[in-house]
Order: C-alpha cells, then structure tokens, then sequence
C-alpha cells in the first residue's frame, strides 16, 4: 500500500523493516514506525498478524530519545487523538 500511495523510499523500507529487530542500519524512519507500532498495540489499536508481540530494538528508543515517560505521554497522546477523530466521524465508543 505504501508502495502505491509513492509513500518514500526510506518510509516503505521502515514498514518493511519494523517487525525484525534488532535492526541493522537503523533509520530515524524504521525508528519511528517500529516504535508507533508498540504505541498502536499499547492502546490496543494495532494488533495485526503479530498479535501481541512488543519485540523492538532496544536503541529505537534510545536513537529517538524516548524514555518510559515519553513513551506515556506519546501513548496518552495518541489514543486521546485517536478518540477525537473517533467521534468526529460518528464512531460510537
């Protein structure tokens, strides 16, 4: 699908990528959708053919300077947002 919609090349491999770490090569990018992935599954949003498994590389969350409170607050974040654009398209929760 990314492919599809021209998403870009370093994003296309970062979604390829972000169910196998550790990673080698690490990018910003496999950072980034490796950790919103964890954030999908901790909110109870993502949970795809890998079910429940929260397996990241370590250093993602190093690279991107989160730490355990960052990550509560981006989880918080999103699952309020995620409600809001819920609601505005009429999905009862």
């Amino acid at each position: 699908m990314a492919e599809a919609w021209q998403f870009p090349p370093e994003v296309i491999d970062a979604i390829r990528r972000h169910h196998s770490p550790p990673f080698t090569n690490p990018t910003v990018e496999l950072d980034a959708v490796a950790l919103a992935n964890v954030v999908a599954k901790t909110i109870a949003t993502g949970l795809g053919a890998e079910g429940l498994n929260f397996d990241v590389d370590p250093g993602s969350y190093r690279r991107l300077g989160v730490d355990f409170s960052t990550f509560g607050r981006v989880c918080l974040q999103t699952e309020t947002s995620l409600r809001e654009v819920m609601r505005a398209h009429g999905v009862v929760l």
